[in-house]
């Protein structure tokens, strides 16, 4: 069973995070997920915010410096409410501009 899985600086970008959204369905006890330094922006924001429903013992999620921006952090802290163990957040170095289409 795995419990962590590090994927920082690793250009996941948008194209991979689908193909990690499908593969984190198999991840059911996963507790650790770190995605830092991808460049997910928010295209990639949302593929992981739809899987993040398949990860209920979820307690650390990092998705620091991936340019999620304003928009799309309110849509994550919206999905978080179905992980009630998480436990850290790490959000740091996204981007504050005004929210658009593609942030």
């Amino acid at each position: 069973c795995l419990a962590s899985l590090n994927l920082a600086n690793n250009g996941v970008g948008v194209k991979w995070a689908q193909v990690l959204s499908e593969a984190l369905g198999g991840l059911s006890v996963l507790q650790r997920l770190d995605l830092s330094n991808n460049g997910l922006g928010g295209g990639g924001c949302r593929v992981v915010i739809e899987a993040l429903q398949q990860l209920p013992c979820l307690a650390s999620l990092n998705l620091a410096n991936n340019g999620v921006g304003v928009k799309w952090a309110q849509v994550l802290s919206e999905a978080l409410g179905g992980l009630s163990v998480l436990q850290r957040l790490d959000l740091r170095h996204r981007t504050t501009a005004t929210p658009s289409a593609s942030s």
